[in-house]
């Protein structure tokens, strides 16, 4: 048993709030002597939701990140700082 639940039991509807139209778990937590916050317990479904949300963000990071290089040697082309690239020579690049 951790914390009053049992392996493998449904979070109960007794520590959900409402947020809008959805249920949302209030986070449980583990604290040290001194009362100060170390672990969070979270329903299982919870946490996938947070990391499979925070892999995407990763993924839309990058993504931008080499959206604005690429407008960065743009202009650096334009400017004539930079030589254009060939299409052999972007393709060899992925």
């Amino acid at each position: 048993m951790l914390l009053g639940f049992e392996i493998g039991q449904r979070w109960p509807e007794a520590v959900m709030h409402s947020c809008g139209s959805y249920f949302v778990p209030v986070p449980k937590y583990v604290t040290d002597e001194k009362g100060k916050r170390r672990e969070v317990i979270l329903p299982f479904q919870v946490w996938k939701d947070v990391t499979d949300e925070l892999e995407a963000l990763r993924e839309k990071h990058q993504i931008l990140t080499g959206l604005q290089q690429s407008c960065r040697d743009v202009k650096r082309q334009e400017k004539g700082e930079i030589g254009e690239q060939s299409l052999e020579g972007f393709l060899n690049e992925l």
